[in-house]
This record gives C-alpha cells, sequence and structure tokens, in this order.
C-alpha cells in the first residue's frame, strides 16, 4: 500500500545517500576536503529525504509559484 511506497521511496534516498557519501568521507580523510562542502552535501541530502517524505511540501511550493 501506500506504507510500502513510502518505505521503497525512503529506502531508495537513504541508499543514493550512503552511496554518495562513502566517496566523500573517503575523500575528506585523503584530501583534507574542506567542511563546507561536506556539510552542503549533507544539509542538501537531508533536505532532499524530508521531501521524498513529505512531498506535499513540493505540491505546496509548486502551486505557489506562479
Amino acid at each position: 500500500g501506500s506504507f510500502v511506497k513510502c518505505f521503497d521511496a525512503v529506502s531508495m534516498v537513504v541508499d543514493e545517500a550512503t552511496s554518495r557519501f562513502a566517496p566523500i568521507w573517503k575523500e575528506n580523510k585523503e584530501t583534507k576536503l574542506k567542511i563546507e562542502y561536506a556539510l552542503f552535501w549533507i544539509v542538501s541530502s537531508i533536505l532532499l529525504l524530508i521531501l521524498s517524505i513529505f512531498p506535499q511540501i513540493a505540491y505546496f511550493f509548486a502551486d505557489n509559484a506562479e
């Protein structure tokens, strides 16, 4: 049902986030990547996760953009 779809969406986002963060953390350790860049990606991923759980937020802004 709806819960399964929501769980699948969250699972896909978490999967994507972890696959993106693993190389960032490794690179950060090896080349001393600036913390600001890592924080940017973390915040971006969290915002995408929130939008995937609550798509009504995106619908609200899309409807009021006109």
